[in-house]
């Protein structure tokens, strides 16, 4: 675990409170806006990290939150722990299931029992998971048969979305297609260059790009009927089109497959006003988005799309306030509450 301080100039001033009570902006309570907040994030030079980073920059400079701590994990799983205790407000991830596994006391957390405290903030954007295979005769899954693949099965979303690729290949996990279950994506990246697997069904992350380089590697296509299969199961997923010529493997062709749903989650002990601030800042001040592409997938269209578990009430007057909250994310969030 590491610190890094992010400290940046603020520009707010007292007539923007003057604006704000003549109805030019929302009042917010500032007295219950802290002035120093922390974050937790993943290690530095993942996008989580950069993007993070950049909407924490922004924050400082507009708001009266005057500085965001950094706090980075090497897995996820960390800071919801963090975040019950209430050192920790807000969490950056790659993966809703863990947000609905710390607040229901699933998976990693069944254990230590429910985190209340983490709740859902915002959806953001989405990074290409790929079955991402050598032998360049494999065209589709079916071709899996007899392969062997590395799989992050601790974690339920991609554990899920294996078995039911496998199902949907008419393949038997163990037998038709053996999953090797590794610790980590370093794990799977020297097992294939020493040709102890065939493939890696994870996110298309610049370490292959040895692997590629070594081996040859390229996507393989998924069909709709399998993506859809794989929503269905666990709609923590989505769907994309990894174009041809991309990084890191840059195929020969567009290969549709899907995607692992990133964003923020938010501690319930967090300031309801602090975390409306950085909703609003996230949507309606762009200078944080050129610090990575995919900064524009951030969108109200999207901001919540994902509803695994309740959402934090400063994010909701947010998004009820801009049209993108009614009856039936209230109905979802109700439900969520009583469970």
């Amino acid at each position: 675990m590491k610190r890094h301080t992010t400290t940046i100039r603020r520009r707010y001033w007292l007539p923007a409170i003057a604006g704000a009570l003549m109805g030019i902006v929302p009042v917010v309570a500032i007295a219950d806006v802290p002035e120093i907040m922390t974050a937790g994030v993943p290690p530095e030079g993942s996008t989580g990290y950069v993007l993070t980073a950049a909407i924490a920059n922004t924050v400082t400079e507009t708001t009266p939150i005057k500085r965001i701590t950094l706090q980075t994990f090497g897995g996820a799983a960390g800071w919801p722990a963090r975040m019950e205790t209430g050192e920790v407000n807000f969490g950056s991830h790659c993966g809703f299931k863990l947000v609905e596994d710390a607040y229901f006391g699933k998976g990693p957390f069944a254990k230590i029992g429910r985190q209340r405290n983490v709740l859902n903030m915002v959806t953001g954007h989405g990074l290409p998971f790929s079955m991402s295979v050598i032998d360049p005769n494999v065209r589709r899954i079916q071709d899996l048969k007899g392969k062997t693949i590395f799989a992050m099965m601790a974690h339920e979303d991609q554990k899920v979305a294996t078995e039911v690729l496998a199902k949907m290949a008419g393949l038997d996990m163990g037998r038709g297609l053996r999953v090797i279950p590794v610790r980590s994506p370093q794990e799977a990246i020297q097992g294939l260059l020493t040709g102890r697997g065939d493939g890696f069904f994870f996110g298309l992350i610049p370490g292959l790009i040895e692997v590629a380089q070594a081996k040859g590697l390229h996507t393989v296509p998924l069909t709709q009927e399998v993506q859809d299969a794989i929503i269905k199961a666990e709609p923590v997923w989505g769907r994309t089109v990894v174009k041809a010529g991309a990084p890191p493997l840059r195929n020969a062709h567009d290969a549709p497959t899907i995607e692992i749903l990133c964003g923020l989650a938010a501690g319930a002990k967090t300031s309801p006003e602090a975390v409306y601030l950085v909703t609003k800042t996230i949507f309606e001040n762009n200078s944080w988005r050129s610090a990575h592409p995919l900064a524009a997938e951030w969108t109200l269209q999207r901001a919540v799309s994902i509803m695994n578990a309740p959402y934090h009430e400063g994010a909701i007057r947010y998004y009820r306030e801009k049209g993108v909250w009614g009856p039936e994310q209230d109905r979802k969030q109700k439900e969520l509450l009583s469970q």
